[in-house]
C-alpha cells in the first residue's frame, strides 16, 4: 500500500490478503455489470 497511515482495520485486512496471490483490476461502474446485477439481486427479495 502507498499510504503509510493505515487504520488498524485496514492493516488487518492487508495482512489477511497478503497470504493470497491475486491481482486487482479496476472497472468503472458503468462497465461493472456483474457487480450491479448482484447488488440489485438483493433488492428482489425485499419487495413482496
Amino acid at each position: 500500500m502507498k499510504s503509510p497511515h493505515l487504520s488498524q482495520r485496514m492493516a488487518r485486512w492487508l495482512s489477511f490478503f497478503a497470504e493470497y496471490n491475486f491481482v486487482v483490476h479496476y472497472k468503472p461502474g458503468k462497465n461493472n455489470i456483474l457487480a450491479d446485477a448482484l447488488s440489485i439481486l438483493g433488492l428482489c427479495w425485499v419487495v413482496k
